[in-house]
């Protein structure tokens, strides 16, 4: 009995494909599949309908309420938009003024104020002269930089000269 079993799961495993069934199968999962999406329409009809007749049972004042509250909220964000836009437009032409109209170090003055630097240890503010020194001159970042650099061997100079007084 045990033998007439195995021999038989086996020529089931060896019997060629029926592709009838297969495509039968297939279509049976595709109408459930059909179904189930109809079943989902119809609940979402459903939905659709209950929430009208929901908004339809309140009384026209109540609904002019809830437009003019959503009117409110849409204007507070159109007005932040714009604000927005409008920094952003600010920080660009700022931006573009920089750029353009960079005032120029004369060459004179950074000397004056280098000295200055050198003898009373403190930067002066002085206004400049109208005469223009070369491109490489009218960089910011370098005067920065020698600024800082003049300021730190001062710095060192008198740590130097204070440890060597007592």
């Amino acid at each position: 009995e045990k033998r007439k079993a195995e021999l038989a799961k086996i020529r089931d495993l060896r019997k060629p494909l029926d592709y009838d069934k297969i495509r039968e199968e297939g279509k049976e999962f595709e109408e459930a599949q059909k179904e189930r999406e109809r079943k989902k329409k119809a609940e979402l009809r459903e939905k659709v309908k209950e929430e009208e007749a929901r908004l339809h049972m309140f009384e026209p004042r109540f609904l002019s309420v809830f437009e003019e509250e959503k009117k409110q909220t849409i204007a507070a964000l159109q007005s932040k938009e714009r604000a927005k836009v409008a920094i952003e437009k600010r920080n660009r032409y700022a931006a573009s003024v920089k750029e353009q109209f960079f005032p120029d170090v004369d060459e004179t003055k950074r000397m004056q104020l280098i000295q200055s630097i050198e003898k009373t240890g403190t930067r002066v503010n002085r206004s400049v002269s109208g005469e223009r020194g070369t491109e490489e001159e009218k960089d910011p970042r370098k005067i920065g930089k020698e600024y800082l650099k003049l300021a730190r061997e001062l710095a060192k100079k008198r740590e130097s000269t204070s440890e060597a007084l007592p």
